[in-house]
């Protein structure tokens, strides 16, 4: 995309597919790798968010039992 910076290994994936790919195809497989990329850490902090909720209600259940 126009006027966003790109990673490193954007670049090398450009780099090594422009061997064997015309430019439009190489950008387009760097572009998909970063997406890819982007969604799989979307994933990731939504899994560390349902996981803290999880301890939060554990610690709540327990907290409420201790008091008992």
């Amino acid at each position: 995309m126009p006027g966003l910076h790109i990673s490193d290994h954007q670049m090398r994936l450009y780099m090594s597919s422009r061997l064997t790919l015309s430019a439009e195809a190489a950008a387009a497989k760097a572009e998909s790798a970063a997406a890819r990329a982007e969604a799989a850490a979307g994933r990731v902090e939504d899994a560390a968010r349902r996981a803290e909720a999880a301890a939060q209600k554990t610690e709540a259940i327990f907290m409420k039992h201790m008091r008992k």
